[in-house]
């Protein structure tokens, strides 16, 4: 693409954009053509987005979304993925939330089976999946009672889906109990929960309040990442 062309399609003006390209062109991202001044992307760029993962996109994505959710119910949320062997918490809204007595919680593990989150992502795994996901949480937690148990496991995801919500109540931390429904784009098996005390509610009961709003809330993020 010429630098006039490229000026016009990201809307920056001609100046800004010959200073960018040049810049760009000096780090190794950019080529420019010696007959017409022509730019084109170099093998370098690929390091770039090879770093980029679903997850990532999913986490920004999800943000605004999960922001407007705790507003609305007041609790906490976690948007948490199943990667690299762990459950992992990607964006929350414990500072946000005046229920919240949690801050550092971005990076927190959770159990797979035991968790609100977990139980929800096991909900919409294949088989090959639960069992390599199985595999991966012997090695990582010691919840022994669900490891190589099909039919325990097969108990957990049917109840789940029975409720059209995963929950967990003081499994994770005694005094914390939680509701989940799971969020799967392309390859990233996701999950949003919300977080309540376990003496202000029972799951049922914080389902009967909120699960409409959890659910839009998943919607809306499925949404924009389709369009």
């Amino acid at each position: 693409m010429k630098i006039s062309a490229l000026a016009e399609a990201t809307d920056i003006d001609r100046t800004s954009t010959y200073r960018l390209v040049n810049t760009l062109q000096s780090m190794g991202y950019l080529l420019r053509r010696g007959e017409d001044g022509a730019i084109s992307l170099t093998s370098k760029m690929a390091n770039i987005s090879d770093g980029f993962r679903d997850d990532d996109l999913i986490a920004q994505a999800i943000t605004p979304f999960i922001h407007d959710l705790t507003h609305t119910v007041l609790w906490p949320s976690d948007f948490a993925t199943f990667s690299e062997g762990a459950v992992t918490v990607q964006v929350t809204t414990h500072k946000l939330s005046p229920m919240s007595v949690h801050r550092a919680v971005v990076g927190r593990h959770h159990s797979l089976f035991r968790s609100a989150l977990g139980r929800a992502m096991l909900s919409v795994m294949t088989q090959k999946e639960i069992d390599t996901a199985s595999v991966v949480a012997q090695l990582e937690t010691s919840n022994s009672e669900y490891i190589w148990d099909r039919k325990a496991i097969r108990k957990l995801i049917g109840d789940v889906r029975k409720a059209g919500y995963a929950s967990s109540v003081g499994e994770s931390e005694t005094n914390i109990s939680a509701i989940a429904l799971p969020l799967r784009v392309r390859s990233v098996v996701g999950a949003v929960n919300i977080v309540f005390f376990r003496s202000a509610m029972t799951p049922q009961i914080a389902a009967d309040r909120y699960l409409e709003p959890l659910k839009a809330c998943v919607r809306k993020v499925k949404k924009t990442l389709s369009s």
